[in-house]
């Protein structure tokens, strides 16, 4: 998981586990922000003229909104600490001790939080880990989304080799925050990012998820 700030150990359900790719440094700080729709009156994002939104982004803004106001709220009632992921999620987490244990009870707690609300709070369609034709046309229209905002994306593999990668298909967030294939001066910046991941929310399919410092 690399190197975790603070001693801190962040966990998810096993849902979250399954559908969620990206990059864990460490521990959020602030709450990424949740918007019911578009982008913000303040937004940093630039946005192409006569780009139309699809129907669908809203419905799932709004269902990603509320499963993780849902799984919050499940952890919150078992007393376990949860940390939003930036690309949709949520994560619990603890502070380790100075020799990197658990504080007594804390881990028997957190796996009871998991595998409670894994089972309380049912992800919507939008969060879906199959791939289908449907799913594949849906992270077309996510490209088209970022790239009317301001960002430049390869062209995506076909239909029959996306569904060939499985767990490992593309996904236009993964691309644009990989360094090895988007240079770091043209990857949006955290404020910039949480915008566009709730602008463009991402279609069913593996996911991208990122925390900061």
């Amino acid at each position: 998981m690399g190197n975790i700030s603070r001693k801190r150990i962040l966990r998810m359900t096993r849902e979250m586990s399954r559908v969620l790719r990206g990059i864990f440094p460490a521990v959020i700080a602030a709450t990424a922000l949740l918007l019911a729709a578009g982008c913000s009156p303040d937004s940093t994002l630039a946005i192409t003229s006569g780009w139309e939104e699809p129907g669908w982004m809203a419905r799932a803004r709004q269902e990603s909104d509320e499963y993780d106001r849902s799984l919050t709220a499940c952890f919150t009632e078992f007393g376990v600490e949860s940390f939003p992921i930036v690309g949709g999620g949520v994560a619990t987490g603890t502070t380790l001790d100075a020799d990197g244990n658990y504080p007594p009870g804390q881990e028997e707690l957190i796996n009871t939080a998991l595998e409670e609300c894994d089972k309380r709070v049912q992800p919507p369609v939008s969060r879906a880990s199959s791939l289908t034709p449907e799913a594949y046309a849906k992270t077309l229209e996510v490209r088209a989304c970022v790239i009317a905002h301001g960002f430049e994306l390869p062209e995506p593999p076909t239909l029959d080799v996306w569904l060939e990668q499985e767990e490992f298909a593309w996904n236009p967030y993964t691309v644009l925050m990989d360094p090895t294939i988007t240079p770091k001066d043209r990857q949006p910046t955290r404020q910039q990012l949480e915008e566009l991941t709730i602008t463009c929310p991402q279609a069913p399919g593996p996911r991208y998820g990122i925390m900061y410092d």
